[in-house]
C-alpha cells in the first residue's frame, strides 16, 4: 500500500490511500475534517467539486456545504481506467428527516460535465440512474429500496451495460452507449433537509455486469374460476394456440380476461422492457422473479395474433414469443370444427390440470361438453400468419419506394424515420416547406401475407397525444391495408395505428417524420449531407437503399447543390433539426 500526503491547511489531517494489490482496484477513505477532496481528485468544469461539510454530525466525512449539485473524479493523469470499470461508495450518517441530499457514485466521467451517476436519496427510498450531458440529466432508470447507515452503493459499466447494486443486489440494469471512456468519481446533490455522507470510496477496471440470459420456455398462464391457474406452454420455434378466452369468440373485451405470460430464462434477470408488437394489446409491465419474468397482457380480442418482445434483457438481451388466440381451437387447426368439440368431449368432467387446461376453453374452472366450450365448433376460420412489414411509401417520378419500419421501436426510442416528404402521387415538384404549412402527405402500408378484405378507422397522434396531419383514411389493396395521412408536419414523433383489418386485427406502428434524416439518427446534419453528396446525380433507382432516401423532392434523381429544392445541402432550412 502506498501512502500519499495531499497539502492543505494544517486541519487536513487524513491520507489519500490506494490498493495496488490488485492493480486494477484503487481505494480512498474520502474522510476529511474541512477541506475539499484535492489531488488526484479532479473537479468537474462544468459540475462544481466535492465540499467537505466542517459542521457535519460525522465529522470527517465527505459532504458539501449547500449548494447544487457536486462531484469529483479521479485524475486520469494518476491513474487511468478501463471502458470496464466501477464505482462504490458507503453511506454514512443518514438523515432521519425529509431532506433532498442525495449520495452516490460516477462512472464514465469526463470533466465536461458528462457522464453516468447513480445516486440514493435515502429518506425517500429512491435510486437513481442518470447520464449527464455537458450538465444536464437524463434518467435512464429508477429503483426503491431501504437504506441504512454502511450500507454500500456501487455502479457498474461493461460494454454498453450499466448495473446499479445495493449491496450484492443487482437493482438497476440498464444500456447505454452514450459515453465508452472516463474515469470513476462520487457524486453529491444538495436540496435541503438533513445530510447524507459517502465514505470508503472504491473504483476498479474491468468490471463486469451480470450475463446476459438466454430464453428457455415460454408459457400462457390463465386463472380457472375457483380452481387455480394452469399454463399451457408456448412454442418459441412456431406458433401455438391458445384457446382458452373469457367471452368464447366475441369480439367485445371482458374486463376480466387476463393472461400472463412466463418468460423462464436460464439465469437471474432484473430488467427488461416488454412490448406488444402486433395486436391490439399492450403490457402492465413486468414483474422479474429470480430466473423468470411475468408479463400481464389486458383483455383482447379472439382471433389474434400476438408477439411480446423486449430488446433488452439485463441490458442487452433479446426475448421473444409469438402465438396465437382462438378460443376453442384445442387442436391448433387455424379452424373450430367438430374435431376440437370431439377431443374436448374426451377430457369432459375431468379434474383440471396443466396438461388438460386447454380443454376448459371458458375457463369456468369444468371441462363441459366440446358445444359447450366451443359454441358447437362456430368459430370463423383464420389464417396463418407471419408478422406483418408495415412501410412508408413514397413515389419517386411516379414509381413507389418504401422504407420498412422497426415494429419495435417505442415512441420515445429509435424509430424509423422517413426523410422524404413528397405527395403519395408527386411526379415531380419543389421542395415542401413544411415551416411554411405547405400540404405534404404520407402513406404508410401494413403489408400481410393473407388478402386484406376490410380495415377500421385509423387514427394518427404524436409524442404528446395530439391528432397528426389534418385528415387520415385506410384503404385494402390485396395484400396491403393502406394508410394514408393528410397535411403531415416535419419533425414529428408519429403513433399511427389501424384497427379492424379483416375485421379483428389492430396494427400499430412508431415511426418519425424528419426531412434530409437519411441516416436514421433523428437528427439533421452534416452526415446526412455527406450520404447525398456522394450520390451527387444518381438517379433513385440505383439499388442503394440509402440513394433514394436522398431523392427528397420526388423527382427521380439527386442532386445536392446550394438550393433546397434538391436533396440536403449545407445550406438547407432543415438542417440542425431533430426529433
Amino acid at each position: 500500500m502506498n501512502t500519499i500526503l495531499v497539502e492543505g491547511q494544517n486541519n487536513f489531517t487524513t491520507t489519500v490511500e490506494e490498493l495496488r494489490a490488485p492493480e486494477r482496484c484503487l481505494a480512498n477513505s474520502l474522510r476529511r475534517v474541512a477541506n475539499p477532496l484535492a489531488y488526484p481528485w479532479m473537479a468537474d468544469s462544468i459540475v462544481p467539486p466535492l465540499q467537505s461539510d466542517a459542521n457535519g454530525a460525522t465529522a470527517g466525512t465527505i459532504g458539501i456545504f449547500p449548494g447544487n449539485y457536486f462531484i469529483n473524479f479521479w485524475d486520469p493523469a494518476d491513474r487511468s481506467f478501463t471502458p470496464s470499470q466501477s464505482s462504490s461508495a458507503v453511506l454514512t450518517n443518514l438523515p432521519t428527516v425529509s431532506s433532498n441530499r442525495w449520495a452516490g457514485v460516477a462512472v464514465r466521467w469526463n470533466g465536461l460535465g458528462s457522464g453516468y451517476v447513480a445516486y440514493c436519496l435515502p429518506i425517500y427510498g429512491l435510486f437513481f440512474l442518470e447520464r449527464w450531458d455537458s450538465g444536464a440529466s437524463v434518467v435512464l432508470g429508477t429503483a426503491s429500496g431501504t437504506f441504512n447507515e454502511g450500507d454500500q452503493i456501487s455502479l457498474l459499466v461493461n460494454g454498453s451495460t450499466l448495473q446499479v447494486m445495493h449491496g450484492s443486489t443487482i437493482v438497476l440494469i440498464v444500456s447505454d452507449a452514450t459515453y465508452s471512456t472516463g474515469q470513476p468519481g462520487v457524486f453529491y446533490a444538495y436540496g435541503g433537509g438533513g445530510p447524507t455522507y459517502l465514505s470508503d470510496w472504491q473504483g476498479c477496471s474491468g468490471a463486469v455486469t451480470a450475463a446476459v440470459p438466454t430464453l428457455l420456455s415460454v408459457v400462457s398462464r390463465m386463472g380457472h374460476a375457483g380452481v387455480g391457474t394452469f399454463d399451457i406452454p408456448l412454442s418459441l420455434s412456431s406458433i401455438t394456440n391458445e384457446p382458452r378466452r373469457k367471452g368464447g369468440n366475441s369480439s367485445s373485451y371482458v374486463a376480466d380476461d387476463i393472461m400472463t405470460l412466463v418468460f423462464t430464462f436460464d439465469g437471474p434477470v432484473y430488467s427488461g422492457t416488454f412490448a406488444v408488437v402486433d395486436a391490439a394489446a399492450f403490457t402492465s409491465g413486468a414483474q422479474f422473479v429470480g430466473n423468470t419474468v411475468l408479463v400481464t397482457l389486458p383483455p383482447m380480442q379472439d382471433r389474434q395474433y400476438i408477439t411480446v418482445r423486449s430488446l433488452n434483457i439485463n441490458g442487452t438481451g433479446v426475448a421473444s414469443v409469438r402465438f396465437r388466440r382462438m378460443w376453442g381451437d384445442v387442436d391448433n387447426s387455424l379452424s373450430v370444427t367438430a374435431s376440437d368439440v370431439a377431443l374436448i368431449n374426451g377430457h369432459t368432467g375431468e379434474t383440471l390440470t396443466n396438461a388438460n387446461c386447454m380443454y376448459d376453453c371458458n375457463v369456468d374452472g369444468v371441462i363441459g361438453t366440446g358445444a359447450a366450450e366451443t359454441s358447437g365448433g362456430s368459430s370463423v376460420v383464420m389464417h396463418a400468419s407471419t408478422l406483418p412489414i408495415i412501410s412508408s411509401r413514397r413515389y419517386h417520378n411516379g414509381w413507389p419506394f418504401d422504407i420498412v419500419l422497426d415494429q419495435t421501436a417505442l415512441i420515445g426510442g429509435s424509430v424509423t424515420v422517413e426523410p422524404r416528404m413528397t405527395t403519395p402521387d408527386a411526379t415531380a415538384g419543389s421542395f415542401p416547406d413544411s415551416y411554411n404549412g405547405a400540404p405534404i402527405s404520407s402513406t404508410i402500408v401494413f403489408t400481410l401475407d393473407v388478402p386484406v378484405t376490410t380495415v377500421g378507422t385509423p387514427t394518427a397522434v404524436d409524442s404528446l397525444g395530439n391528432p397528426y396531419g389534418s385528415g387520415i383514411s385506410a384503404h385494402a389493396d390485396g395484400n396491403n391495408a393502406v394508410v394514408v395521412i393528410d397535411d403531415c408536419a416535419n419533425a414529428k414523433r408519429v403513433t399511427v395505428t389501424l384497427p379492424g383489418i379483416n375485421g379483428t386485427t389492430t396494427l400499430s406502428i412508431n415511426m418519425g417524420f424528419l426531412i434530409g434524416d437519411v441516416n436514421n439518427s433523428r437528427a439533421v446534419n452534416i452526415s446526412d449531407l455527406s450520404a447525398s453528396h456522394l450520390r451527387d446525380g444518381f438517379t433513385a433507382f440505383k439499388p442503394d437503399l440509402v440513394c433514394f432516401k436522398c431523392d427528397l423532392d420526388g423527382d427521380g434523381t439527386i442532386s445536392s447543390g446550394t438550393s433546397p429544392t434538391k436533396g440536403i445541402d449545407s445550406n438547407d432550412l432543415y438542417s440542425g433539426m431533430s426529433i
